[in-house]
């Protein structure tokens, strides 16, 4: 009897290693059957994702070249498992420093970060307000880490009041500290919120020339102030709040197409679309030098990603420009 029980153990292992091998796999297709398998034994298979990460955090410590996709769908995963016991490698992992969480997670951090603040953080929200205003950050980290939330609000776990007040407290200490990106993530987070109690220091921060009007204006404010505050807040509970399915997700991304041209080189899910805050980067942007300025800077970015042109590919042009 013990020996079967045996048996069936070692072959259960045996099978969340496979799942880890196929998910760890170098770069290359979604790994779909995997991340599947995954979600059908979560509970057994976290432990495998938290290390993912763990040795990712390791390798982008050491300077080593990530080499295999494992960190990033673990990432994925762990967020749309709601994996509190993940929590405290995820944010180590996001505070690495300079841009090597970026290294470790690419787009990541923009797409399932915010997730992972109602998934994970709602009870240590006193954490990711600490993250926000660490400038040490990387300001991809920290400008998802404000919209996640946004996710707070929509998901009902904390009150529109009270996300108000922290992001006016951290917009009014941006100001202050002249930190333009902290205060440009601020007032996008805050202009989904219906700010009418922060509009005054949002004014402030644009007299001061900190907010960059080609991603938002104030005229914005003014359209969302004209729909009414119930409208706003319902537009926002109809948002996506959680990752609910990583395949799903991802399937769309350009890294996970077909490949048309240059068979030899493996794209890897980090590069799929610039991001808000990205500086340029000509090597890994395929739209750089190709937009046109005939896209309206409210209208969605040709790149795909489906947020609009001021908001991806328009504002890498613009600061390149």
């Amino acid at each position: 009897m013990d020996s079967d029980v045996d048996s069936s153990a070692e072959s259960f292992e045996l099978e969340l290693d496979e799942i880890i091998a196929e998910i760890d796999a170098p770069f290359g297709d979604l790994p779909v059957r995997a991340i599947r398998a995954a979600e059908k034994c979560r509970d057994q298979i976290i432990p495998g994702l938290v290390k993912l990460i763990e040795r990712g955090i390791q390798e982008t410590r050491e300077g080593r070249k990530l080499e295999r996709n494992g960190p990033f769908f673990a990432f994925f995963l762990l967020i749309e498992f709601r994996a509190a016991e993940a929590f405290e490698t995820i944010i180590r992992a996001v505070s690495l420093p300079g841009d090597l969480s970026l290294q470790l997670f690419g787009d990541a951090i923009h797409e399932a970060l915010p997730c992972a603040v109602p998934a994970m953080a709602d009870r240590r929200l006193d954490e990711v307000l600490a993250l926000i205003r660490n400038r040490e950050l990387n300001e991809y980290v920290r400008w998802a880490l404000q919209t996640g939330l946004l996710y707070l609000v929509a998901s009902g776990l904390r009150s529109r009041e009270e996300i108000v007040g922290h992001l006016r407290a951290i917009l009014i200490e941006a100001i202050e500290n002249e930190d333009q990106e902290a205060v440009l993530a601020a007032v996008h987070s805050l202009h989904d919120l219906y700010p009418e109690e922060a509009y005054d220091d949002i004014k402030r921060a644009y007299d001061l020339g900190l907010v960059d009007e080609f991603m938002i204006g104030l005229e914005d404010f003014d359209r969302q102030f004209a729909h009414g505050r119930d409208r706003v807040l319902q537009q926002l509970q109809e948002k996506p709040v959680y990752i609910e399915d990583t395949v799903e997700m991802l399937k769309h991304w350009a890294s996970f197409q077909p490949r048309k041209s240059k068979p030899d080189v493996n794209p890897t899910p980090r590069t799929h679309s610039p991001r808000p805050l990205s500086p340029p980067l000509p090597e890994q942007n395929p739209m750089k030098g190709n937009i046109e300025p005939r896209v309206g800077r409210n209208e969605p970015c040709p790149c795909g990603s489906g947020k609009k042109f001021k908001k991806c590919c328009g504002s890498a042009a613009r600061r390149s420009n």
